[in-house]
């Protein structure tokens, strides 16, 4: 159990729709100066989602895995050892999946969120930089709204995982919570302005990057937080006949 204290505590801790972080070391125990940094970073998740959420008049809580469900509980972080020396994604997934530490992909209703000690890509070639990716997060293709005969996909488990550079926060933004997003679904290819294979073309926002950006939001904080413009993964109160609420 963390020292962050959940802002969301209801049920047992771990019922319902979650997210679990997770802590993959490589060491022979876990560094404590890691989990301190891991408890850190979930603070800004946290602050990422709450204050996106409070552009449109709304109110959006991470609901982690939690010691329990009453007031005051604390964020669970589960630990494991890499134990295959994973060099990227998929390897370091098969990994925690053969331990028990993650379920595989699409399995139950909670969200898997890793801070690696490990790589997520393998380097161009071998002995090579490391690549400029630092987190991968897992996504179904779907737009289908709750209700509908065919849920959406992305109400399942999906994981994603960020390596030691990209732990907190990165290029003026909370690389975890981005990720986060990814496993949520977003940015789906259906949105106004996806871009970038999962991503968006506003400029700052913090789901958007790559190349051919447009630059709408030219304000800098905006980085820092969820879609910009409002209209194409992320609103609390969106107009009826827009993408987010057809």
């Amino acid at each position: 159990t963390l020292g962050h204290q959940s802002q969301v505590c209801t049920g047992d801790g771990s019922d319902g729709y979650r997210v679990q972080p997770v802590y993959a070391y490589t060491g022979a125990a876990p560094d404590p100066v890691a989990v301190q940094a891991i408890t850190e970073a979930l603070s800004n998740v946290d602050l990422a989602f709450s204050r996106s959420a409070a552009r449109t008049g709304g109110s959006r809580k991470v609901r982690w895995v939690t010691d329990n469900g009453g007031s005051g509980c604390r964020v669970v972080l589960r630990t494991a050892r890499i134990t295959t020396g994973a060099t990227d994604f998929a390897a370091l997934m098969t990994d925690l999946e053969t331990q028990g530490a993650i379920p595989v992909v699409g399995a139950g209703t909670t969200k898997h969120l890793v801070w690696t000690e490990g790589e997520i890509l393998q380097p161009s070639s071998p002995g090579g930089p490391r690549t400029g990716t630092c987190g991968l997060g897992e996504s179904y293709e779907g737009d289908r709204p709750l209700g509908t005969s065919q849920p959406n996909s992305n109400l399942h488990g999906t994981r994603a995982a960020i390596d030691d550079r990209c732990w907190d926060i990165n290029g003026g933004g909370s690389v975890p919570a981005h990720e986060l997003m990814h496993t949520l679904g977003a940015v789906q290819t259906s949105a106004p302005n996806h871009a970038n294979g999962g991503h968006c073309n506003d400029g700052y926002d913090l789901m958007c990057y790559g190349p051919g950006m447009f630059y709408r939001c030219t304000s800098a904080a905006d980085g820092a937080l969820f879609d910009c413009g409002n209209d194409d993964y992320f609103n609390t109160d969106p107009t009826v006949g827009q993408y987010l609420c057809e």
